[in-house]
């Protein structure tokens, strides 16, 4: 259930029927969707919250013909306030498996610095190669026992999307608040992530 605003802008009656009309003309419907039920949030959380579902995804019955996997996400609202919507039209994704490299995005992470000074620390002893060899070996154990970040932003995104599919009256918001600053967190060590391969292929392009 949601608030309606009713002092919003006036409603032009004779567009809606317009519209109405193009979208039965066209043999238009609603494919639905999964995820949130609502696409647009006035956030006002404190006072008098505003939810709706202004979003759709549409299409004919020729597109489920080329198309008959479609399927529609309601993803969760977090950067604005409408909700992005992701419309795959496969069923299944491949996702191409990364080799070990020095990822400088390890800087950003709470226990880089302990992990290498730690590994560094205990070959004291050995020769500056064989200590390298060392950091090395132990920085590759602890980038497994890592989630890649597509991961980590897939968790964070899953558990937002859980809080915005409760009743309205039980949702979470600072664990949501919460939740999206750990996600614009990720996608700053994605961006960068991005950022250094794309220096590399520009390097070996040249």
């Amino acid at each position: 259930m949601c608030d309606v605003d009713t002092t919003s802008a006036h409603v032009n009656k004779y567009r809606m029927r317009t519209f109405n009309s193009y979208v039965k003309q066209c043999g238009l419907f609603d494919l639905g969707y999964s995820g949130p039920a609502y696409t647009w949030t006035n956030k006002r959380f404190s006072s008098t919250p505003v939810f709706e579902r202004l979003d759709r995804c549409l299409a004919n019955a020729e597109w489920c013909g080329i198309y008959p996997n479609t399927n529609v996400f309601n993803l969760p609202i977090m950067f604005s306030d409408h909700a992005p919507i992701l419309i795959s039209t496969e069923s299944h994704f491949r996702k191409p498996k990364l080799s070990f490299k020095f990822d400088n995005w390890w800087t950003m992470e709470d226990d880089f610095q302990i992990t290498a000074k730690t590994a560094w620390i205990s070959s004291a002893n050995r020769p500056f190669h064989a200590r390298t060899t060392h950091l090395a070996g132990s920085l590759k154990k602890w980038c497994k026992k890592k989630k890649p970040l597509s991961q980590q932003l897939d968790n964070i995104q899953e558990q937002i999307k859980n809080i915005q599919m409760q009743p309205i009256q039980v949702q979470n918001h600072s664990l949501e608040a919460d939740l999206i600053l750990q996600y614009e967190e990720n996608m700053t060590k994605l961006t960068e992530y991005y950022r250094q391969r794309a220096k590399k292929t520009l390097g070996h392009s040249r």
